[in-house]
């Protein structure tokens, strides 16, 4: 009856199909006894890899075998199924093989953001992204972003991937930019008091706070001690940290 009168309201327009539930999450604490449990293990052991619990599966996508020396970033994943203990591969991604890149669960997709080519390549970052739906099995190439290629700081507000800085020490960056995967949009965000190479990013659940030390390639920090500044996105604002 609610399809019939949205038809009649709407004559020129289909409305969206319905989408296909997520299997419901896996309680693995419930099924396994106390202390560890071995799992079966992963094809490869990635480094920098993007990652993601979806509730049912572990996704990871990217990132590089360590074998002793820097390797150029695998452009494929794979995902364990919790319900039945198995690994399978990831469908062919649009993406270029990168590790340390900008990545998000949104409770329905695994975004992926810029990262870095492994090597010393010119220019060694990307800035471009894309969408996995483990349910429909898909990727969506995402939206250009306003701001340079980088290896990004990032964090989900559980409505906007937002990546700021770079992990570059040779390129000091305060921009940054926030992305909205219900309108594959994105939009500029205000320029931080700080610069951060070397840190961490974390959701408080209404500011991303950025904290960690400016670092040359030297090692050499610009200040004697952790810097840190945490951003609001509701007044798009940033504040040093003491």
């Amino acid at each position: 009856a609610a399809l019939f009168a949205w038809d009649l309201s709407h004559p020129d327009v289909a409305p969206p199909p319905p989408r296909p539930a997520i299997d419901p999450p896996v309680d693995l604490a419930a099924e396994f006894p106390e202390g560890w449990s071995e799992l079966p293990a992963p094809p490869e052991v990635r480094s920098g890899a993007a990652t993601a619990w979806t509730g049912s599966e572990l996704i990871v996508w990217g990132g590089f075998e360590y074998v002793g020396s820097n390797e150029d970033p695998d452009a494929d994943g794979f995902a364990f199924d919790a319900a039945t203990r198995r690994w399978g591969p990831l469908p062919s991604s649009p993406l270029a093989g990168r590790s340390g890149a900008a990545f998000a669960w949104t409770g329905r997709e695994l975004l992926i953001w810029g990262g870095w080519d492994g090597g010393f390549r010119d220019p060694p970052y990307f800035g471009d992204g894309a969408a996995f739906d483990p349910v429909a099995g898909t990727w969506r190439i995402l939206a250009p972003a306003p701001i340079s290629e980088r290896a990004a700081f990032s964090v989900w507000t559980g409505e906007e991937l937002i990546v700021w800085g770079s992990t570059d020490r040779g390129a000091r960056m305060r921009d940054g930019a926030a992305y909205d995967p219900a309108i594959d949009a994105w939009r500029p965000i205000a320029d931080a008091p700080v610069d951060i190479t070397d840190g961490s990013a974390v959701w408080t659940g209404q500011e991303m706070i950025v904290f960690g030390a400016a670092l040359d390639s030297n090692n050499h920090a610009d200040a004697p001690t952790a810097i840190g500044a945490a951003y609001d996105p509701a007044s798009d604002r940033w504040r040093a940290l003491p």
